[in-house]
């Protein structure tokens, strides 16, 4: 919306902002630093993706990858827009089309960049509630699906706004006949994002509480186990022998080897209690193992069928999946935060103009520019994050700069 289109004119056409010199140097610096941090940082993100092949392999890091092109889209068109309305005051109102692009295209990238982390948070959340599943159901090529219907979603819920703003927003009209509009355009654009950010990232709180819980009760037991009979385990297991598949057990890392039939599908079973020998059943295929299960080791998860192949599997234990799921969902929420941080005070702004019903932009009101610049700090930032949380990004960034 430009400076002289309020919801309201008839209350606001008073309302006048002043952007001296020295206010516009310091806005147009901020505005320079941020745009090629966040062009230069993300641009080296996708450079890592596309030549490191480690990198690619993780489903999880097609969103980052597509999070970077939302970045980097937002620092090449949405920060140059604002330059050129502080150079050149006016320019939103001289032309049609460009008021039309600048509106489509920067709602898509941002509603891009929104939905995006909302679905790193579901993703992180789906990891920790089952992790087995997880590994199943998650593949590169799923979630390059999932970010093309992201952006289809976003460009569509554009169109909407448009069409909203086009039907809805009266011009020169009386106080409040423009609620609808307000509110429509405030849902859209702050409280859907904000709730369902709150709401999944809550659950990933409510879910880590529970598993660290349910750890800490394992760890507990296994120190009893282990101070009441510290030689059944492996006495058990050097006296167990077995003609047709052969297993091992690996205490210090809680993890299971054993033989298995081809074409294996992955289990998730408890069979406390079973003697040596014993078979596993899942669905059509069955496990043979000479390993005692114990109230130690619970939970198995059968190897990929990629390589159901091979004689002997490691089957990571269930309280292992679940340590990694938590860290990965504990560095989610460390981003979610840092997003909503600079998130928030820019739409703020705009919630409490838009109920106020004063124009929603004016490149003369230097605190509005002051948010725009913490919000696309995010953009600036987000590589940072990367690096700082994802050991592949780590490597693979290492890897590009040294060689």
């Amino acid at each position: 919306m430009s400076a002289n289109e309020s919801n309201c004119s008839a209350k606001n056409l008073d309302v006048e902002y002043t952007l001296s010199d020295l206010q516009a140097i310091f806005v147009l610096c901020g505005y320079g630093i941020v745009s090629m941090t966040a062009l230069i940082g993300n641009s080296l993100v996708i450079l890592t993706y596309i030549s490191s092949k480690n990198v690619r392999k993780l489903p999880f890091n097609t969103y980052v990858l597509n999070l970077s092109i939302a970045d980097t889209s937002v620092s090449t068109f949405n920060i140059p827009y604002h330059i050129l309305t502080i150079l050149r005051p006016g320019v939103e109102q001289e032309s049609r089309y460009l008021s039309f692009c600048v509106f489509f295209l920067g709602y898509t990238f941002s509603f891009t960049s929104v939905f995006t982390v909302i679905l790193m948070c579901f993703d992180r959340y789906k990891l920790i509630s089952n992790p087995t599943v997880y590994q199943m159901t998650s593949t590169v090529g799923s979630n390059i699906i999932k970010t093309a219907i992201i952006w289809l979603w976003a460009s569509f819920n554009t169109c909407l706004l448009i069409a909203v703003r086009i039907f809805l927003r009266k011009r020169d009209s009386s106080c409040g006949a423009n609620i609808l509009y307000t509110i429509c355009l405030v849902t859209g654009t702050i409280f859907i994002p904000l709730a369902s950010l709150a709401v999944l990232n809550f659950l990933i709180v409510v879910k880590l509480q529970s598993h660290l819980t349910q750890m800490r009760r394992m760890m507990s037991f296994r120190k009893r186990v282990s101070q009441e009979e510290p030689n059944m385990t492996m006495q058990n297991l050097h006296e167990a022998k077995d003609n047709t598949y052969s297993a091992k057990i690996k205490e210090s890392q809680f993890r299971l080897s054993c033989g298995v039939n081809l074409n294996v599908k992955r289990t998730d079973g408890s069979y406390e209690g079973k003697s040596t020998d014993v078979i596993i059943n899942n669905s059509d295929c069955k496990f043979r193992t000479n390993i005692p299960i114990f109230p130690s080791n619970l939970t198995t998860i059968a190897a990929s069928t990629t390589q159901s192949n091979r004689l002997h599997k490691r089957v990571p234990f269930h309280h292992g999946s679940k340590q990694n799921a938590g860290k990965a969902a504990k560095n989610v929420i460390v981003f979610v935060s840092i997003y909503l941080v600079c998130w928030f005070p820019s739409h703020m702004h705009i919630l409490i103009k838009a109920f106020r019903e004063l124009p929603l932009y004016d490149a003369r009101n230097v605190v509005q520019h002051a948010h725009f610049i913490v919000l696309y700090t995010n953009s600036a930032i987000n590589p940072f994050l990367y690096a700082a949380m994802g050991m592949r990004f780590q490597t693979a960034m290492k890897k590009l700069f040294c060689g």
